[in-house]
């Protein structure tokens, strides 16, 4: 796929990955994630999940240990009757997923509140 972007959300851990469906035979996307930028010609295997809502374009990988930096790869599949066609991975990107929300939260104690 092309234009595949990885942005950390505003929740704690989790990472939203964007895309173009170029392949309009794909009925398929993997998305894999690793913290290794190399373990996709490794042998520590990146983590993946397959989609296959054709609608989305817009995926949200949650449960990501924060403070690393986080590596993603997307790769479109056709599947039919004869099995499976997977196209390339699409170039890595990557989020440095810090501790905290990308929103910040402002809290108010009874202190800050002017009676």
């Amino acid at each position: 796929p092309d234009s595949v972007t990885a942005a950390m959300s505003d929740r704690a851990g989790e990472v939203i990955l964007t895309w173009d469906w170029t392949w309009s035979e794909a009925n398929i996307a993997e998305i894999s994630w690793s913290q290794n930028e190399n373990a996709w010609e490794s042998t520590e295997e990146p983590s993946k999940y397959t989609i296959d809502n054709l609608n989305a374009a817009l995926w949200r990988v949650s449960g990501l240990a924060t403070g690393v930096r986080w590596y993603f790869r997307i790769r479109l599949i056709q599947e039919d009757e004869d099995g499976q066609t997977a196209g390339p991975y699409c170039d890595p990107v990557f989020v440095d997923l810090s501790s905290t929300p990308a929103k910040p939260v402002l809290t108010l104690g009874l202190k800050n509140l002017l009676i």
